[in-house]
């Protein structure tokens, strides 16, 4: 586990004027490997440990180090300082020792010998594509909070997961690729076969089957949004789930109890789910992350809560604390809300063939781009550039690209008529959280063409 010792130590005898601290440890450990032609065409590691440090007294500012031998108590007193510039409500919530624990899950980071078989074995499994990319990563995660309460909870995870980008070999057809990943808790566990009917089927849903271009009116036609498709929207939209948004007025959502759709919509957030290898267990305050319904039957029910936002409004935290890496290159130091594995439940026993015969006549969304521009939270409103292909009486007669669906968040849960049983995942790029989505049949959705 990380080595903490010396800010435990440090924390017993703190600084004059300095009340509380506490430190937070996240470490990442890959080992990655591309996989060309039956061989490894290249490989890299990764390692890293990053340290926030809080202190202060009600107010805690922060600082944060990479550097393991930094002076402890001069950091303290650079994050004391840095506190009086920290607009906050109420005194910053911390775990006492009580709260206390230790989390272990996986086995340990998989032999890179074992990685190029298993990357051998899942090249040949795609033949049938064209492979532009194929890269298998080992992945162990660590995190550790420490602080001047006797509180140090402890959690180490591993996990593996393969990433291919692969178009469909069609000729005269333009050119179309899609990227897939699968994860699993080892090597072992990973469906090789299973992962390549998903890369084919997506892949040939992205090319719309080879379908010819068709032309569609503008306005409102029922669809089927693919869990790719609703996973990219969710990637911007469950910002809008954050009780601290509510708070600010930053959500288009008002809070618990406002219905948003049919009895078959539950948002979960969760440590796990069987389909995914990734686990997260506890954010980054060291609070233990439970399952919880964010939406249950229709309804929203508990929005996602860090130990500040839990104590203002009354209800603890459900383990939603992190920092999302920003896009622009900054390091990302403040505690924000972040899920951990967010993903809208599946049905049992419904395929999205099952959806597309309901839907009768409509369009079958396979793609969406503009991942992070595209939704509002404050406001609700999405614009999402799309394509995929357009179906009549339950058969697809032809593609349809250019496309964009719009609206608001509000109606487009409130669209949501029934489930697929194809809940897959997506990481964030950053792999700081998960989102995950089946298939959805939505009714009269608006798009402009």
């Amino acid at each position: 586990m990380i080595d903490l010792e010396r800010y435990k130590s440090a924390f017993a005898s703190m600084p004059d004027g300095i009340l509380r601290a506490e430190v937070n440890a996240e470490r990442i450990h890959s080992t990655t490997v591309w996989i060309a032609q039956g061989r490894a065409s290249s490989s890299e590691a990764y390692d890293q440990t990053k340290y926030y440090l809080r202190a202060g007294g009600d107010r805690l500012g922060m600082v944060y180090t990479e550097r393991q031998d930094d002076d402890v108590l001069q950091l303290m007193r650079m994050a004391a300082e840095n506190s009086k510039w920290v607009d906050q409500e109420t005194a910053a919530p911390m775990h006492d020792a009580a709260d206390s624990m230790v989390l272990s899950e996986g086995s340990a980071m998989e032999p890179v010998e074992d990685m190029i078989r298993v990357g051998q074995a899942l090249e040949a499994a795609l033949s049938g594509c064209e492979i532009r990319k194929l890269a298998i990563r080992a992945m162990e995660r660590e995190m550790r909070t420490v602080n001047s309460l006797g509180f140090d909870a402890q959690m180490r995870t591993y996990w593996v997961d393969v990433t291919a980008t692969v178009a469909m070999k069609r000729e005269n057809m333009q050119d179309a690729e899609i990227e897939t990943n699968q994860s699993a808790g080892s090597l072992r566990e990973l469906n090789v076969t299973a992962f390549a009917e998903k890369a084919h089927a997506l892949c040939d849903g992205f090319d719309a089957h080879g379908l010819s271009p068709v032309t569609i009116p503008g306005g409102r036609h029922d669809c089927v949004m693919t869990g790719q498709v609703m996973r990219n929207i969710l990637m911007t939209a469950w910002k809008a789930f954050s009780a601290e948004a509510m708070h600010n007025g930053t959500s288009c959502f008002s809070g618990a109890g406002q219905r948003l759709g049919v009895e078959s919509l539950q948002l979960i957030n969760a440590p796990r789910h069987p389909v995914s290898g990734k686990v997260w267990p506890m954010d980054s305050e060291g609070s233990v992350v439970p399952e919880t319904y964010i939406v249950r039957d229709g309804v929203l029910e508990e929005p996602l809560y860090t130990l500040q936002s839990g104590v203002r409004d009354g209800a603890g935290t459900n383990g939603c604390a992190g920092r999302v890496p920003s896009m622009t290159g900054n390091v990302p130091i403040a505690l924000t809300t972040v899920p951990a594995m967010l993903y809208l439940a599946p049905a049992s026993g419904t395929s999205q063939d099952d959806l597309i015969r309901s839907m009768g006549t409509g369009v079958v969304l396979t793609y969406s781009l503009d991942l992070f521009h595209s939704v509002n939270t404050a406001s609700g409103l999405f614009s999402v550039p799309c394509g995929g292909y357009y179906v009549r009486d339950g058969k697809p007669v032809g593609s349809v690209s250019q496309m964009t669906v719009a609206g608001s968040l509000g109606e487009l849960f409130g669209a949501m008529q029934a489930f697929a049983d194809d809940l897959d995942f997506d990481d964030f790029y950053f792999r700081n959280y998960c989102i995950g989505s089946p298939s959805v049949l939505l009714k009269g959705l608006s798009f402009a063409t």
